[in-house]
């Protein structure tokens, strides 16, 4: 990269303590590289550095505006430098141990910008890029966000809340969003959250357009310190490479939540698609159309909706558990597991685990559907996980809520829907319910437990703390007052689905 006088000035500092900036006609932009040292009458070049004794600076050669001098000791006074941006280091130094550490600094900038480049070209993830930045960047708090303010990268040490963007880590949300200040200020202009307290900050922020669509916006707010120019260069630089990432699509988080979301999206609204579409989606995920696969439906709270966390749980879930792809639907998060390579990696008690830690560190839960083949069902599948969750959290509080402990309760609850349940049960069972209340008999309760055992009696006796004959004599009676075969399929399962409605 090339460096310019503001950041030359504040690195320098470091070193010496008697030194002054003049700016000359330079803005802020970059423009400097190849430092010199400074020999009377020796050519000078825009864009170079020169160093030298003050003394030794020509007033008879034409200086360029865009070029720099560092001088030790003061200039002769002359108007041919009024213009020429200017580092005076007023102290007694060697030449060429400030021309060392002018290289340093050159080489030391120029292998953080190559460092990131590499990584651009490797295809890495823009919050690792933000990860190995900090450093070059104290004080300060980054953001990545997408048009629509969602969270694509930040800083995660500190944690902050960005309340412009009206985008924040969910972790420090949850801890502050009920705060009726937070919600005062949350969208007033030029306002951040840390550390229990509100500050006013200065902000950079770079807007990326594609074919001249607003695409995302990369900021970075100071925090301890204000943002001087050095930073500004540093930070105008890192943004071209961010906008890089974005322009050439070559950003993992572009590939992986871009045409793998559009496909999902469009098979959890029912469409069907080809195998060809199917097999060119999964691919990119290492997958195979034919494994086996879960669909766990996550409900985000309306609060956290609002500001815009649900992208930022997706890039944190799929960043720590490699076989599953998750994305936002409707506001809320579908996660699509790949079951058989859970399976085969033997992880599944493992992936279990790392799925309701991750619900439990956000005060999440979630509805999981059944094993499936073939990505088409995928939308039925998503159901499932939905009406998982809606019913489970009626029924009881868990973390995640599975089809299968709750399809009998679904499948009664959209019997029902349009029928008062009651009337779906013949009168001789609402007697025998009405004759429980009043003598306290358990005839329903039987009945339960003997279906619910496969009609073993020996069990259900033991179940009823009654003994076996008891048992059948009671059974007999309920027979005879329902007038059903209890040998008969239809009328047996016809029983068993009323005797759960009126366990509701």
């Amino acid at each position: 990269m090339y460096l310019n006088p503001s950041l030359l000035f504040e690195e320098l500092t470091e070193s010496y303590s008697n030194i002054i900036l003049k700016n000359g006609n330079s803005d802020k932009s970059e423009y400097l590289h190849l430092p010199l040292l400074y020999i009377d009458g020796m050519e000078i070049n825009d864009n170079n550095i020169y160093i030298g004794k003050g003394s030794c600076f020509s007033v008879d050669t034409v200086y360029p505006d865009h070029c720099c001098l560092i001088s030790i000791g003061q200039l002769p006074e002359n108007s041919c430098f009024a213009n020429v941006p200017q580092i005076i280091i007023d102290e007694d130094t060697s030449e060429f141990g400030l021309y060392n550490k002018v290289q340093l600094i050159y080489e030391k900038l120029n292998s953080w910008s190559s460092v990131i480049s590499n990584m651009i070209l490797n295809d890495a993830e823009i919050q690792t890029i933000l990860d190995y930045c900090r450093p070059y960047f104290p004080g300060t708090f980054f953001l990545v966000v997408d048009s629509n303010y969602h969270v694509i990268a930040t800083t995660s040490e500190p944690s902050f809340v960005m309340d412009e963007t009206g985008s924040t880590p969910a972790d420090v949300v949850t801890r502050f969003k009920k705060d009726p200040e937070y919600r005062r200020t949350r969208l007033k202009k030029g306002t951040f959250f840390y550390d229990g307290k509100y500050f006013d900050h200065a902000i950079l922020i770079h807007h990326i357009f594609i074919n001249d669509v607003m695409s995302g916006t990369f900021s970075i707010a100071e925090h301890g310190m204000p943002i001087t120019d050095g930073l500004w260069t540093l930070f105008n630089h890192l943004a071209g490479l961010i906008d890089y990432c974005y322009q050439n699509r070559s950003y993992k988080m572009q590939r992986e939540y871009v045409r793998p979301n559009a496909t999902f999206n469009r098979l959890l609204q029912g469409e069907m698609l080809s195998e060809k579409q199917l097999s060119e989606t999964v691919s990119n995920l290492g997958w195979k159309t034919d494994d086996t696969y879960k669909v766990c439906f996550v409900a985000i709270h309306e609060a956290d909706k609002m500001i815009g966390s649900t992208l930022y749980l997706c890039r944190k879930f799929d960043a720590s558990f490699v076989s599953a792809f998750s994305l936002e639907f409707h506001g809320d998060i579908v996660i699509i597991l790949n079951h058989s390579r859970i399976i085969a990696a033997d992880r599944e008690a493992d992936s279990k685990t790392a799925i309701a830690e991750f619900l439990n560190e956000h005060m999440l839960e979630a509805g999981a559907s059944m094993e499936f083949h073939g990505l088409n069902m995928l939308r039925n599948y998503y159901l499932q996980a939905k009406a998982a969750y809606t019913i489970g959290i009626e029924l009881s509080k868990k973390t995640v809520y599975h089809f299968s402990d709750i399809k009998v309760d679904y499948m009664i609850k959209n019997i029902s829907s349009d029928i008062y349940p009651e009337t779906l049960c013949p009168d001789e069972l609402l007697k025998l319910r009405d004759i429980d209340k009043e003598k306290g008999s358990q005839y329903l309760q039987t009945l339960y437990v003997y279906f619910r055992t496969g009609m073993n009696a020996s069990r259900t006796a033991k179940e009823m703390f009654i003994n076996r004959s008891t048992l059948l004599e009671r059974l007999g009676k309920i027979w005879r007052l329902l007038d059903i075969d209890p040998e008969d399929y239809e009328s047996r399962l016809y029983l068993m689905i009323c005797l759960e409605i009126l366990r509701r």
